[in-house]
C-alpha cells in the first residue's frame, strides 16, 4: 500500500476540481494509504468571480473517513504554509499529485514540490 498525497482543490471556492479531487481521492482510498492538501483561500475573495459563493456550502460530497485531510492553503500563507508542510512531512508520501488549476497556486505548489525532496 503505497503513501499517496493529492494536492488539489478544495471546496471553499467549488468549482469542477473540487469535486475531480474528492472524487480521486475516494477512488484510491481502498488500496492506498491517501492523504490530502487542500488548497482554500487561492486569492482575496473579493477578487474571484463568484464572490457570493465563496465559503458557501453547496456540496454534499466528502472525504472517505480513512483519508487524511489538511484544509488547507491560503494565498497569503502564513500560518497555513508552515501546517501545511508540517502535515506533508508527517504524512511521508511516497507518492505526490498536483492537480494544476490555477496560476494562484503555483507559489504554494513549488514550495510543497521542494519540501517533499527532503
Amino acid at each position: 500500500m503505497q503513501r499517496i498525497c493529492l494536492v488539489g482543490a478544495g471546496t471553499r471556492f467549488l468549482s469542477g476540481m473540487s469535486y475531480y479531487t474528492i472524487r480521486l481521492a475516494n477512488a484510491m482510498a481502498p488500496t492506498q494509504r491517501v492523504s490530502v492538501i487542500l488548497m482554500r483561500q487561492l486569492l482575496p475573495a473579493r477578487l474571484y468571480p463568484g464572490r457570493a459563493h465563496v465559503g458557501a456550502r453547496l456540496t454534499e460530497q466528502k472525504f472517505l473517513p480513512a483519508i487524511r485531510v489538511f484544509d488547507g492553503v491560503d494565498w497569503y500563507w502564513l500560518p497555513s504554509m508552515v501546517r501545511a508542510l508540517a502535515f506533508l512531512m508527517r504524512e511521508q508520501p511516497q507518492v505526490i499529485i498536483f492537480q494544476w488549476w490555477s496560476g494562484t497556486t503555483l507559489h504554494s505548489y513549488l514550495a510543497l514540490a521542494l519540501a517533499a525532496r527532503v
